[in-house]
Protein backbone atom coordinates (compact mmCIF):
# COMPACT_ATOMS: atom_id res chain seq x y z
CA UNK A 1 0.00 0.00 0.00
CA UNK A 2 1.76 3.34 -0.85
CA UNK A 3 1.19 6.64 1.06
CA UNK A 4 -1.80 7.99 2.14
CA UNK A 5 -3.60 10.66 3.80
CA UNK A 6 -3.51 8.62 7.35
CA UNK A 7 -0.39 6.95 7.01
CA UNK A 8 2.02 9.37 6.24
CA UNK A 9 0.89 12.63 4.90
CA UNK A 10 -1.02 14.19 8.12
CA UNK A 11 1.74 13.20 10.75
CA UNK A 12 4.01 15.21 7.63
CA UNK A 13 1.96 18.01 7.13
CA UNK A 14 1.53 18.02 11.10
CA UNK A 15 5.48 18.24 11.72
CA UNK A 16 6.51 20.79 8.57
CA UNK A 17 3.41 23.19 8.29
CA UNK A 18 1.09 23.34 10.82
CA UNK A 19 3.28 25.60 13.19
CA UNK A 20 1.82 28.36 10.76
CA UNK A 21 -0.91 26.73 8.56
CA UNK A 22 -3.54 25.83 11.45
CA UNK A 23 -7.02 26.83 12.89
CA UNK A 24 -5.36 30.12 13.81
CA UNK A 25 -4.58 31.00 9.95
CA UNK A 26 -7.99 32.07 8.32
CA UNK A 27 -6.95 30.63 5.03
CA UNK A 28 -5.56 27.08 5.46
CA UNK A 29 -5.48 24.49 8.40
CA UNK A 30 -2.96 21.96 7.15
CA UNK A 31 -4.86 19.32 9.94
CA UNK A 32 -7.54 19.35 7.42
CA UNK A 33 -7.08 16.77 3.80
CA UNK A 34 -9.15 19.72 2.85
CA UNK A 35 -7.46 22.44 2.79
CA UNK A 36 -3.90 20.41 1.77
CA UNK A 37 -5.88 19.22 -1.15
CA UNK A 38 -7.11 23.32 -1.73
CA UNK A 39 -3.61 24.01 -2.01
CA UNK A 40 -1.95 20.75 -3.77
CA UNK A 41 -0.46 22.34 -7.06
CA UNK A 42 1.32 25.58 -5.03
CA UNK A 43 2.39 22.46 -1.79
CA UNK A 44 3.72 19.91 -4.94
CA UNK A 45 5.92 23.01 -6.74
CA UNK A 46 7.49 24.82 -2.75
CA UNK A 47 7.92 21.60 -1.14
CA UNK A 48 9.55 19.53 -3.95
CA UNK A 49 13.60 19.20 -4.15
CA UNK A 50 13.86 20.38 -7.53
CA UNK A 51 11.89 22.05 -10.13
CA UNK A 52 8.31 20.26 -10.97
CA UNK A 53 6.57 19.81 -14.34
CA UNK A 54 3.56 22.36 -14.06
CA UNK A 55 5.62 24.65 -12.04
CA UNK A 56 6.45 28.18 -12.58
CA UNK A 57 8.76 30.69 -10.66
CA UNK A 58 7.24 30.78 -7.70
CA UNK A 59 7.11 28.97 -5.16
CA UNK A 60 10.71 27.77 -5.74
CA UNK A 61 11.54 24.29 -4.80
CA UNK A 62 12.24 23.79 -1.53
CA UNK A 63 10.67 27.02 -0.44
CA UNK A 64 8.39 24.89 1.70
CA UNK A 65 8.00 24.99 5.04
CA UNK A 66 9.48 28.63 5.16
CA UNK A 67 11.16 29.43 8.17
CA UNK A 68 10.11 30.55 11.52
CA UNK A 69 11.12 33.78 12.77
CA UNK A 70 13.95 31.62 14.93
CA UNK A 71 14.69 29.55 11.52
CA UNK A 72 14.54 26.64 13.50
CA UNK A 73 11.50 25.08 12.35
CA UNK A 74 12.12 21.41 11.26
CA UNK A 75 12.40 20.98 7.48
CA UNK A 76 11.46 17.81 5.45
CA UNK A 77 14.38 15.46 4.26
CA UNK A 78 14.24 15.42 0.33
CA UNK A 79 13.13 11.63 0.63
CA UNK A 80 10.23 13.00 2.26
CA UNK A 81 9.93 15.68 -0.05
CA UNK A 82 9.53 13.49 -3.18
CA UNK A 83 7.02 11.34 -1.16
CA UNK A 84 4.80 14.33 -0.32
CA UNK A 85 4.81 15.34 -4.16
CA UNK A 86 4.33 11.67 -5.03
CA UNK A 87 0.89 11.78 -2.74
CA UNK A 88 0.31 14.69 -4.28
CA UNK A 89 0.55 13.37 -7.69
CA UNK A 90 -0.65 10.31 -6.54
CA UNK A 91 -4.63 12.12 -6.46
CA UNK A 92 -3.93 12.32 -2.08
CA UNK A 93 -5.36 9.10 -1.72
Amino acid sequence: MGDTWANFAQTAFSTYCVECHNPNDPLRDYDKLGDVMKDAPLIRCGVASTMQSGCGATPVPKQFPINDAAGTNPKPSDVTRARIVAWIDAGMP
